[in-house]
């Protein structure tokens, strides 16, 4: 949306002409700022209980599986899908009797092949459809959840796809820093670019607007990782349509520092006072559920819902384990996790109550 700004007036015509149309173009700036960028004052979280069950856990790494960094679930069946940084592949871990799993391997490992990976950074699971990123390759890879099977993959060319979501058979590609088509990138399952989105208020350090996102049949929801700040992109229309602080209020992180240098690559990492923001989104009904860290190590145990439809922030709860990331599908609720006793990866896996 483009709106012209106060200062552009013309001339001539009466006095109470001019007066007039300062009025009617301060109105529109008005009207404009409204709509997508409301803002909400800090306030005291008010923390509820009883809203998230726990009802499984389970170590990874009694499957062999010890850097379980990017995973996903299926929403009508207890299988994850998790990217293993220890085995560098893709694997299943399908539910089997008294909660445990049968191991299935899907890709063939490290390289860059039509089953290989090379760094993946994100993954989404629909319509027993498993979407992968890969940050490295400039790819995206979908895979049958039921046969196991590589379906196909395609390039995202000049865009990397940091963050992706997935709705029904579209798939939205994100990065801060961008391409000429935009920010968020929108195919279909064909690997068919259906529309770009450009926002320029976005910040190209990628330390700065790294974030999560998700989706649903209209509108992609952005958490920042820098920045304590939500938004939501309407992506049938391309248009930036909201922009809210979370409840912490306004919080925007120092840009990254460069900790080593040779003559063909500068090494960066984030600046030591940064405290991460956003770990994780999701949707359930009408909410829209935050993982907010504000913690330099990236973790923490507190989970803030809003309502999607306004951005407003409704209530808080606060988790009994300290996590690092989050995934939401349906009434369920994953949370990766760590076990300071045993020093290794746990995951948990809650239902999400609405009454």
């Amino acid at each position: 949306m483009e709106a012209e700004l106060p200062g552009a007036f013309r001339t001539g015509g009466t006095e109470r002409g001019k007066n007039f149309d300062m009025k009617k173009r301060l109105l529109v700036l008005f009207v404009f700022l409204e709509i997508n960028f409301l803002s909400f004052a800090q306030e005291a979280r008010i923390f509820k209980e009883d809203f998230i069950i726990e009802k499984q856990s389970f170590y990874p790494s009694e499957y062999e599986l010890f850097r379980p960094v990017i995973f996903g679930m299926e929403e009508n069946r207890n299988n994850f899908f998790i990217y293993d940084y220890s085995q560098l592949n893709l694997y299943l871990l399908e539910e089997g009797a008294s909660q445990t799993f049968k191991v299935q391997t899907l890709g063939d490992g490290k390289g860059s092949g039509p089953r290989e990976f090379r760094n993946p950074s994100d993954i989404c699971i629909v319509n027993q459809k498993v979407i992968i990123s890969d940050a490295d390759l400039a790819r995206i890879s979908i895979w049958d959840a039921a046969s196991h099977q590589l379906i196909r993959s395609f390039k995202t060319k000049k865009f990397v796809p940091y963050r992706i979501a997935c709705y029904d058979d579209k798939i939205i590609a994100y990065n801060s820093s961008g391409s000429k088509e935009g920010n968020f990138l929108v195919y279909n399952l064909d690997g068919v670019l259906i529309k770009g989105i450009t926002d320029n208020t976005l910040s190209k350090d990628g330390f700065i607007d790294s974030g999560y996102i998700v989706a649903d049949s209209t509108f992609i929801y952005f958490g920042s990782e820098g920045k304590s700040e939500l938004k939501k992109y309407n992506y049938l229309t391309g248009n930036l349509v909201q922009v809210s602080n979370t409840i912490v209020g306004k919080i925007e992180n120092k840009s990254r520092i460069s900790i080593s240098k040779n003559e063909d690559e500068i090494t960066t990492k984030r600046a030591s006072d940064f405290k991460y923001q956003t770990r994780g989104i999701g949707l359930f009904e009408n909410w829209l559920i935050v993982f907010h860290s504000g913690r330099k190590d990236a973790h923490g145990s507190t989970l803030d819902f809003y309502n999607k439809v306004t951005l407003e922030y409704l209530f808080s709860e606060k988790i009994d384990h300290t996590f690092s990331s989050i995934d939401i599908k349906a009434d369920k609720l994953l949370i990766n996790s760590y076990d300071f006793e045993r020093k290794e990866r746990e995951f948990f896996v809650y239902k999400i109550k609405n009454d």
